[in-house]
C-alpha cells in the first residue's frame, strides 16, 4: 500500500485512494479498508498492467484508470455500485470485464477506446445506454437467454 496516497481519519487513514507515488508503478494492490479510488486516481499511468481492487471499494472515480493503456486486467468486486464516467477510457490492452450486480451507476464513456474489449459481461438486471461500451465487441447480459443483450463493434481490434 506504499505506492498509492490515501486520506482518512482516525478510524480508517485509507478511506479514499487519492493517486498513486509513481507514474511507473506496474501493479498496485489497493488497502483492503479503502472505499473510494478517486477521479484519475491512476490517470496516465501507462505500464500498469493490473489493479487488486479490494471487497471494500463502493465507488470507482471518474477517469480513474484513464490512459492505462497496459493495463490487462482489472476486477471489479461485488461491493461496487458506481463506475465514474471514463473510469478505464483507452485501457487498450483491457480485454474482459465483469460488471457485477451490485453495480448501479456506469458513468458516460466509462470503457470508451478500449480498444480490445472483446467480451463485457454485465449481471442481471443492469441496464445499460449506448455510452457506456463505445469499443467493445460483445456486451452480455449473464441472465436467462431472454434478458441477454448482445452488441458488436466491428471497430475492435483483435
Amino acid at each position: 500500500f506504499d505506492n498509492a496516497n490515501y486520506l482518512g481519519n482516525e478510524t480508517n487513514p485509507y478511506l479514499l485512494l487519492v493517486s498513486s507515488l509513481d507514474k511507473n508503478i506496474t501493479s498496485c494492490d489497493i488497502n483492503s479498508n479503502c472505499k473510494f479510488i478517486l477521479s484519475d486516481a491512476f490517470s496516465t499511468r501507462t505500464k500498469i498492467t493490473s489493479i487488486s481492487i479490494p471487497g471494500s471499494v463502493k465507488e470507482i472515480g471518474k477517469n480513474a484508470f484513464w490512459g492505462c493503456e497496459s493495463l490487462e486486467n482489472i476486477s471489479i468486486p461485488s461491493s461496487v455500485t458506481s463506475i465514474g464516467s471514463g473510469a478505464f477510457t483507452e485501457c487498450g490492452k483491457l480485454s474482459s470485464i465483469i460488471i457485477p450486480g451490485s453495480v448501479v451507476t456506469i458513468g458516460d464513456m466509462a470503457f470508451f477506446q478500449c480498444k480490445k474489449l472483446m467480451f463485457i459481461t454485465l449481471a442481471e438486471g443492469i441496464e445499460t445506454k449506448e455510452d457506456e461500451f463505445k469499443v467493445s465487441v460483445l456486451v452480455r447480459n449473464s441472465g436467462s437467454k431472454k434478458g441477454r443483450e448482445e452488441r458488436k463493434n466491428p471497430r475492435a481490434s483483435a
